[in-house]
């Protein structure tokens, strides 16, 4: 699944708009941070998605949010993994009808377009148990996102009324991932994932 390269400009841009760590502990907790996002994107990405997208869309949503302690961080990537999974519907989505039009007989080629594609979805879901299940998962997927988004807002109002924790924009330390995988770890001195090609298959 690929993002527009404009929307992959302007992600990249998002996250450029933080400094990044100065401080010795600053940048151990980034690099902390890079080895979370390279086993979230082994978890989350399919062969033939790009690593190096899927990261510039984390960054974008850490550099916007600032996710301040393991809660917020959590919350925020499961955003961004609901983004990017409905993104991914909606290019499967496209892809099927596409799909499906390429084997229309001969009797519909002569139809225009909006009937083609009406009659190429009706084709999909008759072929389906479920009559829409991309729109099933994507609703999933809608749903997710905006229970964490609705989930960080609570967090961040309760810690905020109930402690006088410094400012909720500041960085936190991140625990261990907790992701299994058999990618290699990146050495501290890599300065992020999304400049490492993934392996060749």
């Amino acid at each position: 699944m690929e993002i527009s390269d404009r929307k992959l400009a302007a992600n990249q841009a998002n996250a450029q708009k933080s400094t990044g760590p100065t401080s010795p502990l600053g940048k151990i907790i980034s690099s902390r941070n890079s080895e979370r996002h390279r086993i979230l994107a082994a978890s989350v990405v399919l062969d033939n998605e790009s690593p190096k997208r899927f990261v510039a869309v984390l960054n974008s949503f850490n550099a916007y949010y600032r996710p301040a302690d393991p809660i917020e961080c959590a919350l925020v990537e499961r955003m961004a993994v609901c983004h990017w999974r409905l993104q991914r519907i909606l290019a499967m989505e496209t892809a099927g009808i596409r799909f499906e039009k390429n084997r229309q007989p001969e009797s519909i080629l002569k139809e225009d377009s909006p009937t083609r594609t009406m009659a190429a979805i009706r084709n999909i879901s008759d072929a389906e148990r479920h009559p829409d299940p991309l729109g099933r998962k994507e609703s999933r997927y809608s749903r997710e996102f905006y229970l964490a988004f609705d989930a960080l807002n609570r967090h961040r109002k309760t810690r905020d009324e109930a402690t006088d924790l410094p400012d909720s924009k500041a960085s936190a330390e991140i625990g261990e991932p907790i992701f299994s995988t058999n990618e290699p770890t990146a050495e501290a001195s890599e300065p992020t994932f999304a400049e490492i090609e993934p392996k060749a298959a």
